[in-house]
């Protein structure tokens, strides 16, 4: 059987929980209210933690080789035009 803290147990209507299910959503709850409360400083009574910030890293988009063929939009009148 496998364990419970991987179990999805959100498709489970909530008087089908058994004792031990309800106990591991209540505790999922929990460790979740408490990670947002860190990050809330104007909340009286808990110390204010520094966001943890995840710099992202942008790759610029190369420059366009002026070799490299270019393609139009493709225009049916255009195309009727030439022949």
């Amino acid at each position: 059987m496998d364990d419970i803290r991987d179990r999805d147990l959100s498709s489970i209507p909530d008087q089908d929980l058994t004792p031990e299910e309800r106990a591991e959503l209540q505790r999922r709850m929990d460790e979740f209210v408490d990670r947002m409360e860190l990050r809330r400083p104007d909340k009286p009574g808990k110390a204010a933690q520094p966001d943890a910030k995840v710099e992202v890293e942008v790759e610029a988009e190369p420059e366009p080789d002026p070799k490299a063929k270019r393609y139009m939009n493709w225009d049916p009148a255009a195309i009727a035009r030439r022949h």
